[in-house]
């Protein structure tokens, strides 16, 4: 027994969903200092390059309304993309709550989502990313690297 095709355009024929088109906006360099909220996320494009993804918490420290104290603004919230060997590095060695420095290119991507809806990201895709030593010692491995 065989299942009956539905031809394309009758109202039982399931859609595909419409191609996702991103438009990206470069938005020039810039840093990003905080703690990490959670573990890097480590993932592997379909061509096996490595991506780790870094959600990054900073909380500035702010004057109160008396002009003589300190207390804590808002907290800022940030992602960042971290590319090929320094992916991996980050997802080995980072963990939630470590503090880190981060420079990289700042995008801006808007899409539409599956119910039509524009959606916008601000992401930072990491040129260099390194532990703080603000308030801990860190150690530094000191790798040989292979001539290419």
């Amino acid at each position: 027994m065989s299942t009956p095709i539905t031809p394309p355009g009758h109202p039982d024929a399931q859609q595909p969903a419409p191609p996702r088109t991103d438009k990206v906006t470069e938005l020039g360099q810039g840093h990003v200092f905080g703690n990490l909220c959670d573990d890097p996320e480590l993932r592997f494009t379909p061509q096996g390059t490595a991506v780790t993804r870094l959600r990054v918490a900073y909380t500035p420290r702010v004057k109160a309304d008396d002009g003589k104290s300190w207390r804590d603004g808002p907290t800022e919230f940030y992602n960042v993309n971290v590319w090929r060997n320094q992916a991996e590095r980050c997802a080995e060695h980072l963990r939630r709550g470590d503090r880190v420095v981060i420079a990289g290119a700042w995008t801006q991507r808007t899409w539409t989502d599956r119910e039509q809806n524009e959606r916008v990201s601000v992401e930072l895709t990491a040129q260099d990313v390194g532990a703080s030593m603000l308030f801990r010692s860190v150690a530094i491995d000191r790798e040989t690297q292979e001539s290419n």
